[in-house]
């Protein structure tokens, strides 16, 4: 192969192509990449990556006479702007009002280190309010004229199989009650329908507490809630939300057909990373990570949010969000590094890269087999 070249691109360079082993044997996706750039005269390796903390950390002199160099970004390091409708960690972590996020409290009903034969009994209150802010947004984003886009909830509270099944059968029947009910009631006069059905009544209280500044008034967002909810009557009725788990040996699948589909999803690690949901702008996040990349890649409501980002909403602790923020923070500072070294024209092996981490925190940059070659320095 020695007459062509060869381009590789890595568009999850911090994961899996990182060599976790000793150089002597490397680990097995790093040693193919590089077997299959060592086959070519002429080969280059471009990573892309959201969170570059352990590709810093690659030992830039590793070496195997017979799969050649390690994947250290020895020529340059590119920090991309992110564009101006860009719904990302700085737009909702940093502003001190933090509009899009509500805050979960300490206290709630799943705990967030808890063990694998946890039993859900009832589903957290927060957790329904994030369900009624969803049904609303729906609402909405038809009223807006975007009836044939796809509208998602995530629901992230655990890393364990059974734990999402048990809140998957929870919140299937919630929605389904909840929707039956507005269906009920929804179509009566206004203050009748709050009298007949605590649902609705609760529904109106979660709209004006969260949607204060829409432009679009309860009795339309009700009427248009009761019009796309669901279809048929009595025991034939149709609920039109999904509730779709992301896991291993999940019995439903979750698929984004041609029509325009409104689902809740409930998983964990399986939704971490490369997982697209479309039209995302609920998501319940429980987990608790130390990591700061494997925080950053859980973070799914990231993204591009034209014509809803007012709706968009994040349920997660006060701490946890905090600690967003703190990798925000150190993020940011390793970018401003990045854009230095490239203003001053030098490559990352001259310029000597170093990322913040706090001793008074919990959290850790990445795994530690992914930091055995780096050195700790005092600031």
């Amino acid at each position: 192969m020695s007459k062509h070249s060869l381009l590789v691109i890595d568009d999850e360079a911090d994961y899996g192509s990182i060599n976790t082993k000793n150089e002597e044997d490397p680990t097995s996706i790093n040693k193919k990449i590089r077997h299959i750039l060592s086959l070519f005269s002429k080969s280059a390796y471009v990573a892309y990556t959201a969170t570059p903390y352990a590709n810093v950390f690659i030992d830039h002199r590793a070496y195997k006479e017979d799969i050649g160099s390690d994947l250290f970004p020895k020529d340059f390091i590119y920090a991309l702007n992110s564009p101006s409708n860009y719904f990302g960690a700085k737009r909702v972590f940093e502003e001190k009002m933090r509009r899009n996020v509500s805050y979960i409290s300490e206290n709630e009903i799943i705990p967030l280190n808890h063990k694998i034969d946890f039993k859900v009994k009832v589903l957290p209150e927060k957790m329904m309010e994030a369900v009624q802010v969803f049904i609303i947004n729906i609402a909405v984003r038809n009223l807006r004229g975007y009836r044939n886009t796809h509208n998602s909830m995530l629901i992230h509270s655990s890393r364990f199989t059974d734990v999402h099944k048990q809140i998957e059968k929870y919140v299937n029947e919630y929605v389904y009650n909840l929707i039956v009910k507005i269906v009920d009631y929804g179509k009566l006069p206004l203050d009748g329908a709050e009298i007949q059905s605590e649902e609705i009544r609760q529904l109106k209280e979660v709209y004006n507490k969260k949607f204060n500044l829409l432009e679009f008034t309860w009795d339309i967002i009700l009427k248009e809630i009761c019009d796309y909810s669901s279809t048929g009557s009595g025991n034939e009725i149709k609920i039109n939300i999904n509730v779709v788990g992301v896991y291993s040996k999940s019995e439903k699948e979750l698929n984004y057909l041609d029509k325009a589909t409104n689902v809740i999803v409930i998983g964990g690690a399986s939704l971490s990373r490369g997982y697209t949901l479309e039209g995302l702008s609920v998501s319940y996040f429980l987990r608790n990570t130390i990591f700061y990349d494997t925080l950053m890649q859980m973070g799914r409501w990231f993204g591009y949010r034209s014509g809803y980002e007012d709706l968009c909403r994040i349920y997660m602790t006060e701490k946890k969000a905090d600690e967003f923020e703190e990798i925000l923070n150190v993020t940011e500072d390793l970018m401003f590094d990045f854009k230095l070294m490239s203003e001053k024209g030098m490559t990352p092996g001259d310029f000597g890269l170093a990322i913040e981490e706090n001793p008074d925190s919990a959290l850790q940059i990445t795994a530690k087999n992914k930091l055995k070659n780096a050195r700790a320095l005092k600031k």
